[in-house]
């Protein structure tokens, strides 16, 4: 009988098929650790009252939040530090875009010029020292309970997840974990942060600060009806460029100045363009970028079995190394992927980079492994976190973020091996049944967003009346068992997953 090939593309220069096996390496009570017992209680963490604002603000680079008359909420202290803040009562948030593609995008999107938008309750998760700058423009009056506050806390957290698979809780316990290992790493100068604001005007919508993106800022809103996020602005920080000062303004007002190109054909109705706010046309390149990648990684081995209905299990190994002392890691995976395990070891050769020769998962014990299951991982167990969003009548999701937890601080330059196991769904059927197609072809191997190319050692179990095509040269294909075992190696490396 004739082998079917099932395509899947894999990213720019490696394009992979894939998909077909059999069971799990791991059973349901064979979990790693999972996440640590600080995160749980970051989860779960009461909300107390701390005092009135009464006209307070807060400037955080290109945006001023004025307190203008509400009680403010804050998480118990976490790590010495309180990464969640509640606000009730009147406020506003202004904010004037940086260019003129994003006066665009705020025009197509709010119909406004700029943002200025008044709000009546805002849920913020904070890292540095945001949070004590907000309990200083609060008062010692008493305040309400604090329930109607952590109602709201665990409505936004549900909605966030249930919406965009967003979990600020893993993103700001990142920052605080280094806390943990008895050695504190240098503050970094930008704090993350993000906003999550109840407008009068557009309903909920969100503001992000994210230091570790080379765009940090990102101004969004979910649209349930059509089930997208649109974004209304998205820009660098002021960090990266020479003037820093938070811009109440634009730097002209046309109103009072006129077009700066005025013409007989000018109507009363004119629409004023970037120039006439005084704002450059295109997007602002910045004047010192501060973005930083924070480490490499030169090289992954997979090893993905795939069964008939769709379930998938993977193992995967990487060489890490980093370029900064890290205590955290953060990967993009599929949402349609769940991990299960996440180990870590010591790099055990020089010759690690060559994908020719060298595995990175050590040889099996069994002298007859089975055909139809990826490798065991080998290394120790790390915490990480990956929340689940559980769905009633169709399959679950997971977080798009793998947040990796280390024992110790990890110094810079030394090199080790990232072990990861999980499983799902993660292809999906042809029409006509032809074959199979991954449902996400960028993040169906975990990355990290620093690195953009390596090398690849790829092992795929699938039956034996399928094929794979993919990138790369195929070093070896066996049946045994009912299970074809195809290898493939990219020693050229290429964009890639991870």
């Amino acid at each position: 009988m004739q082998s079917k090939s099932i395509f899947a593309a894999f990213l720019a220069g490696l394009s992979t098929v894939a998909i077909l096996a059999n069971n799990s390496s791991q059973s349901e009570n064979d979990a790693g650790l999972g996440p640590p017992t600080s995160y749980t209680a970051l989860r779960t963490v009461n909300v107390e009252p701390v005092g009135h604002i009464n006209n307070g603000v807060l400037a955080i680079d290109r945006f001023t939040f004025e307190f203008e008359d509400g009680d403010l909420y804050l998480a118990q202290s976490i790590k010495d530090h309180s990464p969640i803040a509640v606000y009730l009562g009147q406020g506003r948030i202004h904010a004037v875009p940086p260019d003129g593609v994003e006066l665009q995008q705020l025009r197509k999107l709010i119909d406004a010029d700029r943002l200025n938008e008044p709000f009546d309750r805002a849920v913020f998760w904070l890292t540095g020292t945001l949070s004590e700058q907000l309990r200083t423009l609060a008062d010692a009056s008493p305040v309400p309970d604090a329930k109607k506050a952590a109602d709201l806390l665990e409505e936004r957290r549900e909605n966030l997840f249930e919406d965009q698979l967003a979990n600020p809780d893993s993103r700001v316990f990142a920052d605080l974990w280094h806390n943990s290992l008895g050695a504190k790493l240098p503050v970094p100068d930008q704090p993350y942060f993000y906003a999550d604001i109840d407008g009068q005007e557009h309903d909920w919508f969100s503001i992000e600060i994210e230091p570790n993106e080379r765009e940090e800022i990102r101004v969004a809103r979910f649209e349930d009806r059509h089930d997208t996020t649109n974004v209304w602005m998205s820009f660098h920080a002021l960090d990266d460029f020479t003037a820093t000062d938070t811009p109440a303004q634009f730097p002209r007002n046309p109103d009072n100045e006129g077009p700066v190109n005025p013409s007989s054909t000018t109507q009363d109705d004119y629409e004023w363009q970037a120039v006439d706010y005084g704002l450059p046309t295109r997007v602002l390149t910045p004047d010192h970028e501060r973005w930083k990648p924070i480490l490499s990684i030169s090289r992954t081995d997979v090893d993905i079995a795939i069964k008939n209905n769709g379930e998938s299990v993977a193992s995967t190994a990487s060489v890490v190394v980093p370029f900064e002392p890290l205590a955290v890691l953060r990967l993009r995976i599929s949402p349609f992927a769940q991990v299960t395990d996440v180990r870590w070891r010591a790099q055990p050769t020089e010759n690690s980079d060559d994908v020719r020769e060298v595995a990175l998962f050590p040889p099996s014990a069994d002298s007859d492994p089975v055909a139809d299951v990826p490798v065991s991982l080998s290394g120790d167990p790390l915490h990480f976190v990956q929340e689940t969003h559980k769905r009633r009548m169709q399959d679950d999701l997971y977080e798009p973020w793998l947040t990796v937890f280390f024992p110790r601080i990890v110094k810079s330059d030394e090199r080790f091996i990232l072990e990861i196991a999980y499983k799902g769904k993660l292809v999906r059927r042809l029409r006509g049944g032809r074959g199979y197609v991954l449902k996400d072809t960028i993040n169906w191997i975990p990355r990290h967003p620093d690195t953009r190319k390596k090398k690849f050692r790829l092992t795929f179990r699938i039956p034996e009346n399928l094929d794979i095509a993919s990138g790369g040269r195929r070093v070896e294909d066996d049946i045994k068992n009912g299970t074809r075992v195809t290898r493939w190696i990219v020693t050229t490396p290429v964009r890639s997953t991870m």
